[in-house]
């Protein structure tokens, strides 16, 4: 996957160099999998907490359905979430996540996650 990625050339360069050590290195599904349990103990509040920004979600009332959704996106979903995270195409976003790949990750999640068919019927589209 060709991404041109937008920015400072500078940027450019050293974000092309990030992105192609994120794909050297979590490739491997199983690297991919430790990566996504190595996000924050709170993920799936912090996806729910988003959701509720964006969209007019009752947390209150599907709180529980909202959370079993995003366990299993993060679990049945991992090569959708790796294709979103190499389609970024910001170099400061590569840069400021510095070579740790959570920010990315978590942002490539929430996306996939926003996405998902089941969430559909709750955020009323």
């Amino acid at each position: 996957m060709m991404v041109m990625m937008k920015g400072k050339e500078r940027d450019q360069k050293l974000a092309k160099s990030l992105r192609e050590t994120f794909i050297n290195k979590y490739s491997d599904k199983k690297n991919f999998e430790m990566l996504l349990e190595g996000l924050d103990e709170n993920y799936l509040d912090r996806l729910i907490h988003l959701l509720k920004v964006e969209t007019k979600v009752d947390i209150f009332k599907d709180y529980v359905e909202l959370k079993e959704i995003a366990r299993s996106v993060r679990e049945s979903k991992q090569s959708d979430v790796f294709d979103e995270v190499c389609a970024v195409d910001e170099a400061r976003e590569w840069i400021n996540d510095n070579g740790k790949y959570t920010t990315l990750t978590f942002g490539a999640l929430y996306r996939v996650y926003r996405r998902d068919e089941a969430l559909k019927p709750l955020i009323g589209e």
